[in-house]
């Protein structure tokens, strides 16, 4: 049930005349106004009956209020409402700690707003550090820290969707450290100090990449099956056969395959950055319709190409398809962003149809 309060002129159904109470009466009615008044030094509550709700509404057609200790009670939500976020577990110049460089952290952005509105984050004023930034869902400012040692004092505002907001300052003081010492680097990878990103970087021997050559490139996937790694415009065919598209070159071993014409068609896989590659796989359609062998070029710019020859030699290298997935060896990795598959030979009378992957490690 609902109890409710309206401070306002009203008419009561069973009252025909006013009734005066003394000052010691708990209830006053006085006709055509309600007054609820508590006896010297008691209490006035208002209470409800189980999941019920209590309503004091102030206003009707314009008049009417409600007091508490002298003041208009909505004058006072009102100003309340209209105040904007108020930062949370953070000082007017907040020290947020002090973290070594290469570190991972993620530091929360808390307010709390009157109206219960959304809220936002930017960055207004200061150095904010490299390689972090804000993020949200939930908010925080998030990244790995700089290896270096510094002090960085920014300034982060927070706003609501009514463009009320609130600045508040961050401290973070970072720390370099010789990440070298912690034998960063797997498989033999060479590592090398630096004061950006994690504080190191990698050299890895041959077959092996990633941040921390802990990536084995032969064995690595470079997504040409993946519409969410390599979009759909990043793949491109000459002289298609008929309706066939690009993007049914992807290595899926299920539906169509991309066909060519002829041997002068050719497959183009855009890798969105350069890769070292090490390993080919393709698969043909089917026992009529596949590559016995294609050839590999490459470009890194997508306009100048070069042809995949074998190792130590100016012969072009041919490799080998098949009816089913074939894995071929590059003679030596190349670094490429583009690599197109020319078929060479197929079945007489027919066409050379095939999907492709790619295997190695991006740069």
């Amino acid at each position: 049930m609902a109890l409710i309060i309206g401070i306002t002129s009203i008419s009561l159904c069973l009252i025909t005349s006013a009734i005066a109470g003394s000052p010691g009466d708990v209830l006053q009615l006085d006709y055509p106004n309600v007054k609820i008044a508590a006896q010297k030094n008691g209490t006035f509550l208002g209470q409800s009956g189980q999941n019920g709700d209590i309503y004091i509404q102030p206003k009707r057609n314009g008049s009417g209020t409600v007091m508490f200790d002298g003041y208009d009670l909505q004058e006072i939500i009102d100003i309340i409402n209209n105040m904007p976020p108020i930062w949370r577990l953070h000082g007017h110049v907040g020290y947020s700690g002090t973290f070594e460089g290469g570190s991972g952290i993620a530091i929360p952005l808390e307010v709390l707003d009157p109206e219960s509105q959304d809220v936002r984050f930017e960055l207004v004023a200061g150095d904010f550090p490299t390689g972090l930034s804000i993020v949200k869902n939930p908010w925080r400012i998030q990244g790995i820290v700089p290896d270096e040692d510094a002090i960085f004092t920014f300034t982060i505002r927070a706003l609501d969707t009514s463009d009320k907001y609130a600045d508040a300052v961050f401290k973070i003081e970072t720390l370099e450290v010789d990440q070298c010492v912690r034998e960063m680097c797997h498989n033999n990878g060479q590592c090398n100090n630096t004061n950006t990103l994690r504080g190191f970087t990698c050299t890895c021997p041959t077959g092996y990449g990633g941040p921390t050559c802990d990536v084995s490139c032969n064995r690595t996937a470079l997504g040409v099956a993946n519409a969410s790694v390599i979009p759909d415009a990043q793949l491109s065919a000459y002289l298609s056969r008929y309706l066939s598209k690009a993007l049914d070159g992807r290595l899926s071993r299920t539906g169509n395959h991309w066909c060519g014409e002829n041997a002068n068609s050719w497959l183009q896989v855009d890798l969105g950055s350069q890769a070292q590659i090490f390993l080919i796989e393709t698969a043909g359609a089917n026992s009529t319709f596949y590559v016995k062998t294609y050839t590999l070029s490459y470009s890194t710019d997508g306009t100048t190409f070069d042809i995949v020859n074998d190792l130590n030699s100016t012969s072009v290298h041919t490799f080998q398809g098949s009816i089913s997935a074939e894995y071929q060896s590059l003679p030596e990795p190349i670094e490429a962003r583009f690599v197109r598959i020319h078929p060479k030979t197929y079945k007489s009378g027919y066409y050379p149809c095939f999907q492709v992957e790619m295997y190695g490690c991006c740069l």
